[in-house]
């Protein structure tokens, strides 16, 4: 192989990278863009500290739920089994 194929072949090598990066990039500012447009954050680090704070609520709620339908089970256990 001559040395201008070989940079012929490491020029398209670079040109792919540089693509899939910008892909890439493009795709991270959607992310990012989603983010901050549902969640109101504007960093990765804001982003996890709201999911560990709503995942918190959503286990707050299936406990609430879990109790709520365990007095109405003993509450109304006379009237389900008739």
């Amino acid at each position: 192989m001559s040395r201008l194929d070989e940079f012929m072949k490491l020029t398209k090598q670079v040109e792919k990278a540089q693509q899939t990066a910008d892909k890439a990039e493009g795709a991270l500012g959607q992310v990012m863009k989603e983010l901050s447009n549902e969640f109101e954050c504007d960093t990765l680090d804001k982003a996890e500290q709201k999911r560990k704070q709503l995942k918190k609520q959503t286990n707050k709620s299936k406990e609430a739920f879990d109790a709520g339908l365990e007095k109405f089970k003993d509450d109304w256990s006379d009237e389900l089994e008739d």
